[in-house]
């Protein structure tokens, strides 16, 4: 094909050669469109398809070959001017993106298969363009590709989520950010992020720490009496010489087995360093517990059962505090 892309910036080679046309199903002639990329790859596409997906494309294509001179966002202004410019049949548009992006973000579009993406960075400027041209539906598919890697980096998720106004996936990553051991460890994408987002993410965490300190310092009141009782609290092995009072038995006072209370201040410290129930997810703090436990005669026979029992009931209040939190907005 005939024609010469747009030159930007540093891609002075590739406008120095002739356009390349992209992989299938981008590649038939007979299409009505011609994307052009900034390292001059030619996209064959159907306009009708474009439109559907993007509203600035739709109201690109409306405006025609207007003069880009008149006030419009500039994701319109960039490529609208280009829209006389054909080559046979078709339309040849300069895109500022690369082909790199352009493929994926047009893949999304088309029926599947839809692409993946093999790191965080392979997803941003996809991400970047899909919000820069309006494309909802493409966007919420790359929700579903960014949430992925909100556990293992939640602080580079939130960063992108708030960038593109994904407020389902900030709260998402938000929620991961409190199993980082390092609530300020730096991570380039901060750069992009306000002093306000910033700061309100961290205020969250420090809430969230604060409510399971105080959950810890309660001695117990938020865990439900039961039948039989606690062997931790029946048993009249070593005991702390403070007392507890369970929920729901304001009138009954307990002391703690020294094993168990040990216990319950390692689960404090976990806590405080990272405030969600991943930070208990390590078996070997019950094992711990067990071993201790077990040292005891009486304790021995119900150890196990007592602290699976209780740990569902912790991480359940873990969850309900949690919840009564406020997740920061975007």
């Amino acid at each position: 094909m005939n024609g010469h892309p747009i030159q930007s910036g540093s891609d002075s080679k590739a406008a120095s050669a002739l356009p390349s046309t992209a992989a299938p199903p981008f590649n038939k002639a007979f299409a009505d469109t011609v994307l052009r990329t900034s390292d001059g790859v030619d996209f064959h596409v159907w306009r009708g398809v474009l439109i559907e997906a993007s509203p600035v494309l739709s109201d690109m294509f409306a405006l025609g070959g207007e003069s880009s001179t008149t006030s419009k966002p500039e994701a319109e202004s960039s490529i609208s001017s280009a829209c006389h410019a054909t080559t046979g049949a078709a339309t040849v548009i300069p895109f500022p993106e690369l082909s790199t992006v352009l493929d994926p973000l047009l893949r999304t579009c088309y029926p599947p298969p839809h692409p993946t993406f093999p790191s965080l960075d392979s997803l941003k400027p996809v991400l970047a363009a899909a919000h820069k041209y309006q494309m909802e539906g493409v966007q919420e598919l790359l929700t579903k590709e960014l949430l992925q890697h909100a556990r293992t980096a939640p602080l580079r998720v939130y960063v992108v989520a708030v960038r593109f106004d994904m407020q389902h996936a900030a709260e998402v990553a938000a929620r991961h950010f409190l199993g980082l051991k390092v609530a300020d460890d730096y991570v380039p994408e901060l750069e992009d992020l306000s002093a306000g987002s910033y700061h309100r993410l961290l205020a969250y965490r420090k809430r969230c720490t604060q409510t399971l300190a105080d959950m810890i310092s309660s001695r117990l009141s938020w865990l439900p009496e039961r039948q039989p009782l606690w062997q931790f609290l029946a048993c009249r092995c070593s005991r702390e010489e403070f007392t507890v009072t369970l929920q729901g038995s304001a009138d009954v006072q307990y002391n703690v087995a020294v094993w168990f209370w040990q216990h319950y201040r390692r689960i404090g410290v976990l806590l405080a360093e990272r405030p969600c129930r991943a930070a208990l997810d390590d078996p070997k703090l019950n094992d711990r517990a067990v071993m201790e436990g077990s040292e005891c005669g009486s304790c021995r026979a119900r150890v196990h059962d007592d602290l699976h029992a209780f740990t569902a009931y912790l991480l359940e209040e873990i969850d309900r505090r949690l919840a009564a939190i406020p997740l920061p907005t975007a």
